[in-house]
């Protein structure tokens, strides 16, 4: 029987390509900053435990929330804990990457998603 979490643990995503940054538009809905932009973040779930956990979430983070797969390596930025506003002890594990334009799967997704916030910025 699995235990209950004594963490929530959330992968933050810093992906440049040519000198932009990707970012996304988070839900209006979302509780915490609905409507912002942000990077990609994710959460780490049970049936994710194993080698390279943090890799993965952020491959797959990124990937479903703007299309873009990861060519490249990821590297450790820093980490934090807090409580969330429900009172759940939170990690956050930052990482970041550089993914090359002739390779990314999804080249068209990106740009766009980086025209439009360059065109906000």
């Amino acid at each position: 029987m699995l235990q209950p979490a004594m963490f929530v643990v959330n992968v933050q995503v810093a992906l440049r390509c040519n000198d932009q940054l990707l970012v996304i538009g988070r839900s209006e809905d979302e509780a915490h900053a609905g409507g912002a932009l942000d990077i990609p973040v994710g959460t780490v779930d049970t049936f994710e435990l194993g080698p390279a956990v943090l890799e993965a979430v952020a491959r797959r983070e990124v990937l479903e929330e703007t299309g873009v797969a990861i060519e490249a390596g990821l590297r450790y930025v820093c980490s934090a804990s807090f409580r969330a506003q429900d009172g759940h002890p939170v990690i956050n594990v930052s990482v970041c990457g550089h993914n090359n334009p002739r390779v990314t799967h999804n080249t068209s997704s990106f740009r766009s998603i980086v025209r439009e916030v360059a065109s906000i910025a």
